[in-house]
């Protein structure tokens, strides 16, 4: 039975994908569980706390070959871990009165939790930088296509597609800088027993054995204790879900600029689209995406719903379990989302097309009003340049705003408005007039930025390498 869309057949490549349902899956939950088991017994037959018999039965046994799911399930217990550990009772024997000693649930929980988020980081990490790639590349690629800029919703200055192309990019940079400053902070385990004092193993061992059996069984599992008992604070994962969220909204930004140019009155942009394969509609044969780009921005609303959920976790005293349906719940659903819109994107601006041609006739033939045209994108140059002959820029301002208002009413191009215009020819020439009204005159340090944005972004990207592994 399929409840939730990620593991129904028809929604699950939607909601995630497969690698990461593996990580999610609860066989791995269970094992990543046992790990941590298996590696708290290593270290006490280290330390010489249990026998090396009971030791070597808990770690070979200590695997969903032998403790399945389906085998934890059968203990009806309030506590899942507690049914865990019947399960290896039933199992391991003899050996199972050594297995969890000196640890409670939630260290089982948190430290199994910090082994899954490990591998959710390694491949949302690794899907942003292939992300920030391809934007990089549209961004030299693009750097001087030049196309209008929208602010508010209007015509406001030439920009080119490679320098919005370079702020998304820097924006994802941002996020990957996130993920990694991070890491440290989320990645811990915590091995203190009930409260955190570690009091079981330093009555049974002596003082100082607790922190050594946590440190030795913390580095088996290649993670880093937490400075102090983790039990009660939840801030690391409230922390993850908010860039996670992040990660969305920034997606959601691309998503929503692709869906606004792949209007067919606009077609600067055009996503990918198998013909022949690929229907849009039951019913409009006719029409042609943005397929997808629209289910992201769906699942971002999602993302930013759950970062508030981990912001309403607050944990009574030393610990209580309202907690858990958010880490059960809310935060596996994050990551499986980050990571299924993340290939989607990936695939998508693979595909992309980018309609130069479209985007060069929109900023040179933009119509203002009814009818007419012009590139009255070209309106701050103009005042520039006038401002640049009288030396008086707001002075110049209420010119070509008085000239832009003629040529709205009187049905006029911009050029035809301000060659018309006697207090606008008393300073410029026509020669002048089509120079400011050049767009690709008025890119100003655009190329030059977005250089330096690709540099810098590649240096970034060459020295974190080694966290791809």
């Amino acid at each position: 039975m399929a409840v939730y869309p990620a593991d129904m057949e028809i929604y699950k490549n939607r909601f995630s994908t497969e690698e990461m349902r593996a990580i999610w899956d609860e066989a791995n939950l269970l094992q990543k569980r046992l790990d941590v088991e298996a590696a708290v017994a290593k270290a006490e037959l280290e330390l010489g706390i249990i026998p090396e018999w009971a030791a070597k039965e808990i770690i070979e046994k200590a695997n969903i070959n032998y403790i399945t799911p389906q085998l934890a399930s059968e203990f009806k217990h309030g506590s899942d871990i507690v049914a865990m550990i019947k399960a290896c009772e039933k199992v391991m024997g003899e050996a199972a009165e050594y297995l969890h000693f000196g640890l409670t649930s939630q260290d089982v929980l948190e430290t199994s939790l910090a082994l899954v988020l490990r591998e959710t980081w390694k491949v949302i990490f690794r899907d942003l930088r292939v992300l920030e790639e391809i934007l990089l590349d549209f961004a030299q690629k693009y750097k001087l296509s030049v196309m209008p800029g929208r602010p508010h919703g209007q015509y406001g200055t030439v920009t080119t597609f490679g320098f919005k192309a370079a702020i998304w990019a820097t924006e994802v940079r941002r996020n990957i800088e996130r993920l990694k400053e991070l890491k440290k902070r989320l990645l811990v385990g915590n091995l203190t027993g009930a409260h955190g004092s570690l009091a079981p193993l330093v009555q049974k061992a002596g003082p100082g054995m607790g922190l050594k059996v946590q440190q030795r069984a913390l580095e088996l599992l290649g993670l880093v204790p937490a400075d102090i008992c983790t039990h009660q604070s939840r801030d690391r994962l409230t922390e993850f879900v908010s860039v996670l969220a992040m990660i969305g909204i920034s997606l959601e930004r691309i998503c929503k600029t692709i869906f606004e140019l792949h209007r067919p009155e606009i077609f600067e942009l055009e996503g990918p689209f198998v013909e022949g394969e690929q229907v849009d509609s039951s019913t409009m044969p006719h029409r042609r995406g943005p397929s997808g780009v629209d289910w992201v921005m769906g699942f971002v609303r999602i993302l930013r719903g759950n970062a508030l959920v981990g912001m309403e976790v607050v944990v009574e005293d030393e610990r209580d379990a309202a907690r858990l349906p958010f880490e059960h719940a809310s935060l596996p659903e994050s990551c499986l989302i980050t990571a299924a819109i993340l290939q989607f994107m990936i695939k998508y601006l693979r595909g992309l097309k980018v309609h130069t041609e479209n985007m060069e006739k929109d900023v040179t033939e933009y119509m203002i009003g009814r009818g007419q045209g012009g590139p009255f994108i070209q309106g701050e140059c103009m005042l520039y340049t006038v401002a640049e002959k009288t030396g008086k820029k707001q002075s110049a301002h209420k010119m070509v705003y008085r000239v832009a208002q003629k040529a709205f009413h009187d049905k006029m191009t911009f050029r035809e408005a301000l060659l018309n215009d006697k207090e606008i020819m008393s300073y410029l020439t026509v020669e002048e007039i089509d120079a400011a009204l050049d767009p690709h005159n008025y890119l100003g340090e655009i190329p030059i930025v977005v250089d330096s944005v690709v540099a810098k972004v590649n240096e970034m990207r060459r020295a974190e390498e080694e966290l791809l592994n």
